[in-house]
């Protein structure tokens, strides 16, 4: 197994979520382990950092890492899904250049749009009715941003939503 430098853990009742990944950020680690496979998994790891959701469970499962010399790190709830999306803003605390690309991408988008040249997805459609232009490419830009996120954290391929793309 390729070095494992930081690993995300989700915990849940019975299965538990890792993603680890090498120095250069890329995934090396996807696994499913059951509550009984956990500390038999860590226990044969080297020590390495890994990132939990400060929650009840992370209470009882962060000692375990800790206890075999893995540096524990708890991130609080509302940067941590759980499952549920929790849709954050394009920071300041990124990278400017690649918000500023993404924010000029979906107002070229946005002026397609109105130009006729595509048709918008349901979702942009609907927010652009509610919101001005600009406040609509910067969530735009904030959903390509996760996009993208997912796709180079997981290793997938896009796959536009069929849905979407026939309305």
């Amino acid at each position: 197994m390729a070095e494992i430098i930081r690993i995300g853990m989700d915990t849940s009742k019975s299965v538990f979520q890792l993603h680890g990944v090498n120095a250069r950020e890329e995934p090396v680690l996807r696994k499913k382990p059951r509550r009984r496979e956990v500390e038999p998994f860590f226990a044969k790891l080297e020590a390495t950092s890994i990132g939990m959701e400060a929650c009840g469970a992370a209470h009882y499962w962060a000692p375990t890492p800790r206890r075999l010399g893995h540096r524990v790190v708890l991130v609080p709830p509302q940067y941590a899904t759980a499952g549920k999306q929790h849709l954050g803003g394009i920071t300041r605390a990124g990278d400017e250049a690649v918000r500023r690309v993404l924010i000029v991408g979906a107002m070229a988008h946005i002026q397609q749009i109105k130009r006729g040249r595509t048709k918008p997805s349901p979702w942009l459609a609907a927010l652009s009715r509610r919101k001005p232009a600009k406040l609509a490419a910067v969530a735009l830009a904030n959903k390509m941003a996760r996009i993208a996120w997912k796709l180079m954290v997981s290793g997938e391929r896009y796959r536009a939503n069929p849905a979407a793309a026939a309305a």
